[in-house]
């Protein structure tokens, strides 16, 4: 016995195995959701703040300490004790002298001469972090039910009262 294909005949039938060789075929339907749950998330959430406070501004001049008051205001301590005082005790009026006297010089030198400190109010701001953390949703447990059967998933959103599946049916051998 002879058979006789023709190649239009042939190719009609390897398109129409094609499908089944290359696996099951895929359709989209739609399930009942049965349950939905919030699946939370604890984060840190970070956010930047300034803090500023006033600070004092502390200028200082240029010019150097001078020790010439003291100096003189001993010295001249100094003359005045050793004129005033007589006798034996005439060198403790000397080194007496001499020191009220450079203690006010240095007085004077403070209150007159030294160099003069102080500005005004310098406002001082940095940046602080405040770190928190925060509840949120990071995704959806998700029952829902295909033709008596129940499935569960995870989702990034909540799907409301139903939920479309891909269906695949295939060849049970």
């Amino acid at each position: 016995m002879t058979y006789r294909t023709s190649l239009p005949a042939i190719l009609i039938l390897a398109g129409l195995a094609a499908p089944a060789i290359a696996g099951g075929e895929s359709y989209y339907d739609y399930a009942k959701v049965v349950e939905s749950h919030p699946v939370y998330e604890t984060v840190r959430v970070v956010s930047p703040r300034q803090v500023c406070r006033d600070e004092p501004m502390v200028e200082t001049a240029s010019r150097r300490n001078s020790y010439t008051s003291v100096i003189t205001g001993g010295i001249i301590g100094g003359v005045l004790g050793n004129q005033l005082v007589h006798g034996k005790y005439r060198d403790w009026g000397t080194i007496g002298g001499a020191l009220l006297g450079g203690t006010l010089g240095n007085d004077y030198y403070q209150r007159y001469q030294a160099p003069r400190t102080g500005g005004g109010i310098a406002r001082r701001c940095h940046e602080v972090e405040t770190v928190r953390e925060q509840r949120q949703v990071n995704g959806y447990r998700v029952a829902y039910r295909y033709q008596g059967h129940e499935y569960w998933t995870t989702m990034d959103h909540d799907p409301g009262k139903r939920v479309r599946v891909a269906v695949t049916v295939d060849v049970a051998e």
